[in-house]
């Protein structure tokens, strides 16, 4: 039971380095040379940013059905969200 543990907390941890190496070398790299600023923001999904904080603020208001406030092409039909709700 404790090698399978060991195992299940190996595979973890592996996964977390490996799908965020990404961030801790450019993280390193701005680090290293003050001329570079790094940030996190993808540049493709940086637009949803605030799309997230209006669900996070709706949730937080209490609304379990959201909508969708900054985005143009969307119809704003109340979305069912509980997990903003739980943020």
């Amino acid at each position: 039971m404790l090698k399978q543990n060991k195992t299940l907390i190996f595979i973890i941890l592996l996964f977390l380095i490996l799908n965020n190496f990404h961030h801790l070398f450019g993280f390193l790299q701005a680090n290293k040379n003050k001329n570079l600023i790094y940030d996190i923001v993808n540049p493709l999904n940086v637009a949803d940013y605030n799309v997230y904080l209006s669900m996070i603020e709706q949730g937080r208001e209490g609304h379990l059905f959201t909508k969708l406030l900054y985005n143009h092409t969307a119809t704003n039909n109340p979305l069912f969200s509980p997990h903003w709700y739980i943020i």
